[in-house]
């Protein structure tokens, strides 16, 4: 996915109003001092006038640097994201990224609060695992987009418990066969959350416990599990915002492993030199503001 001039000029003038000497240690990290910093920041100012798209190989890099300078400013993503949004006010028509789990993602038509779920413009090295977690959301967001009674069909709601739960059974594998899709469930939750999880997240969640499992039984199997038949699941459907929450809880749990895969990475030293020579933008240097 790409990136807009705009929002990646906002991200960088964020982190240094934030957090200079964050931004610096990163920066540190990629080989380039506070001249490259700056000479970036001045070419994505004149790129957001433009209205430029920024290539792959921004996108990873800036990905990388929120994930790493992020959890080292001393703020929580919230505040972050606010900053953001304060410093883009400009292009406050353009869709602007959002940083769960400090993870640069871009949210979904529809989202609730705190603009989740969202998608992450860069994915780890897990590709069946993004392709799942993308299809969920343009699942999702398909079925916003339907009149209030056709959103009833049972053929798009059942699906969606399938997902949450597919997604749960890759995030948190099978240790041994005694080991069930409602522990592993706890387990990614416990993770995903924490012990300073927001209130709001907490609700997202409440809908991924066990009987989510027994529902995904009986759509799967047409079996009956803890009471839940395939019967009950039709006539007991969840909402769409129901499923928006289940899909920001999941979600949530597949941005704590983007971020991890890029704070784990090594720094993108090859990707920076690529986006300071990038032809696309690269002429906007040796132009006059």
């Amino acid at each position: 996915m790409n990136l807009s001039a705009h929002a990646a000029s906002a991200v960088l003038l964020s982190l240094h109003r934030i957090n200079p000497a964050a931004l610096r240690e990163v920066f540190d990290e990629l080989g380039a001092g506070d001249d490259i910093r700056m000479q970036l920041s001045t070419r994505l100012r004149r790129a957001a006038g433009h209205q430029i798209e920024l290539g792959s190989h921004y996108t990873f890099v800036f990905s990388w640097l929120v994930a790493n300078a992020g959890p080292r400013l001393g703020v929580s993503y919230e505040l972050f994201e606010a900053e953001v949004a304060q410093q883009a006010k400009a292009g406050a028509t353009m869709v602007m990224p959002v940083m769960p789990r400090w993870a640069l993602s871009i949210p979904m038509i529809g989202a609730l609060q705190r603009r989740m779920p969202c998608r992450p413009l860069v994915n780890d090295n897990d590709p069946e695992l993004a392709l799942a977690y993308s299809g969920l959301i343009e699942h999702l967001g398909f079925l916003a987009s339907l009149p209030a009674g056709t959103q009833k069909l049972e053929i798009i709601n059942t699906a969606i418990p399938c997902r949450v739960v597919a997604l749960a059974d890759r995030l948190e594998p099978q240790i041994s066969y005694t080991d069930p899709i409602a522990t592993r469930l706890q387990r990614l939750k416990g993770r995903t959350l924490g012990p300073n999880a927001s209130q709001i997240e907490r609700q997202w969640w409440r809908t991924l416990d066990g009987s989510l499992c027994s529902r995904r039984h009986a759509l799967s199997h047409l079996g009956d599990a803890d009471g839940w038949t395939f019967s009950k699941c039709v006539n007991d459907i969840w909402t769409v915002d129901e499923a928006r929450a289940a899909t920001a809880g999941i979600g949530l749990a597949v941005l704590d492993r983007v971020a991890r895969y890029l704070r784990d990475a090594e720094p993108p030293v090859q990707l920076l030199d690529t986006v300071l020579d990038d032809p696309a933008t690269s002429w906007l240097d040796d132009q006059n503001d």
